[in-house]
């Protein structure tokens, strides 16, 4: 019998990588725009017009949809963090895939909340770096 949790699991880490393919099917861009469905997509950054520099989420959606489509070094020199968003986005699907699979061995399992707590520490900092670097 398959368990709840597993099924969880399962579901989870696939609305995750759909999600990942969604962005690469239904979007494009480039260094300037984004594009949903072949149509204009985006606002413009409200913390930039309010204060005059950028935010830390500066090109985050642009650099995200490259890197989707695989160029990593436009993508990274939008803002870094959208490609290792991608990396970690994947990463935790795999290993959400990894826990529900039926084992004993439960090493996944006792390692994925340290992992996602590094990732999210690192993501964090570099995010907050790419964007002191972009004011100052």
């Amino acid at each position: 019998m398959i368990r709840s949790r597993t099924i969880a699991l399962v579901t989870t880490s696939l609305a995750m990588l759909a999600s990942v393919a969604g962005v690469r099917a239904a979007m494009s861009a480039d260094a300037d725009h984004v594009w949903l469905l072949g149509r204009p997509f985006g606002a413009a950054c409200a913390f930039r017009q309010r204060f005059g520099v950028p935010c830390p989420n500066c090109g985050m959606s642009r650099s995200f949809v490259i890197a989707a489509h695989g160029n990593f070094a436009e993508a990274a020199a939008l803002n870094p963090a959208g490609p290792l968003l991608l990396a970690g986005i994947i990463a935790a699907a795999l290993m959400l895939l990894g826990a529900a699979a039926p084992t004993k061995n439960k090493t996944v399992l006792r390692w994925l909340l340290p992992s996602v707590l590094v990732y999210a520490a690192i993501y964090v900092a570099v995010l907050i770096g790419h964007w002191l670097m972009a004011i100052f």
